[in-house]
């Protein structure tokens, strides 16, 4: 997508959604640019970084507790076996949720942007701002992952995954394949391509999952 067809859609969007506000959750980049498109301040936490599914149910599971539990870090990772080729850092809540700081150059780096943007994802809790939450099928996430994500108890959830799942809110999208198997495209990448699958404005501003014919529209620029 051209610099000209992003921008139409960034206004498009902002217009679209004007003063909605929301918090939106991911297990990876996916969704962050649509904070910059709006010229928002991160209330969310995942931005810059990714979950292992294991992790990211996890957390979800206990999000009430989560998001007041202490970020300690990690040398090591149990999804990793070649942790010496690990640049970034990798969180650590409760001492088994993972969170890795793929965008980050340091620890302490990740910890003030993480406790920055925690102490915003509270505070707009407490002002009952919706929250959005999306999961999708990368990392060797399982069927069972998947599922279980659907189960929780958050009104407005998306899954987004290579293979049909009996789930009125999960999509099947473009997949790529690699040696650990198939899924869909990295976060950003299938960020991009949103309006193939659905009109994120109309989920963020009326909860509403669905196609639009203005989602059909930009499909065909972005």
């Amino acid at each position: 997508m051209n610099k000209l067809a992003s921008s139409l859609i960034f206004s498009l969007e902002k217009l679209r959604l004007k003063n909605r506000r929301f918090i939106l959750l991911s297990n990876n980049c996916w969704g962050y640019e649509i904070y910059r498109a709006l010229g928002r301040q991160y209330n969310t936490p995942f931005v810059g970084l990714f979950l292992f599914p294991e992790c990211y149910v996890r957390f979800l599971e206990n999000f009430e507790k989560c998001i007041y539990l202490p970020l300690g870090f990690t040398k090591t990772s149990k999804y990793v076996k070649e942790c010496t080729s690990i640049t970034y850092p990798i969180g650590l809540l409760n001492n088994d949720i993972e969170i890795h700081f793929l965008h980050y150059s340091s620890e302490s780096e990740a910890l003030e942007k993480w406790s920055r943007r925690i102490g915003r994802l509270k505070r707009d809790i407490k002002s009952n701002v919706p929250i959005f939450v999306k999961f999708c099928d990368r990392d060797c996430c399982s069927k069972e992952q998947l599922s279980m994500f659907h189960s929780l108890p958050f009104e407005n959830k998306l899954s987004i995954g290579v293979n049909p799942l009996s789930a009125a809110n999960h999509l099947c999208q473009p997949k790529m394949k690699a040696s650990e198997g198939v899924f869909v495209l990295d976060g950003l990448s299938l960020y991009r391509k949103r309006y193939h699958y659905f009109d994120i404005s109309c989920w963020l501003s009326k909860g509403r999952l669905r196609h639009s014919a203005i989602s059909r529209i930009l499909s065909l620029i972005s």
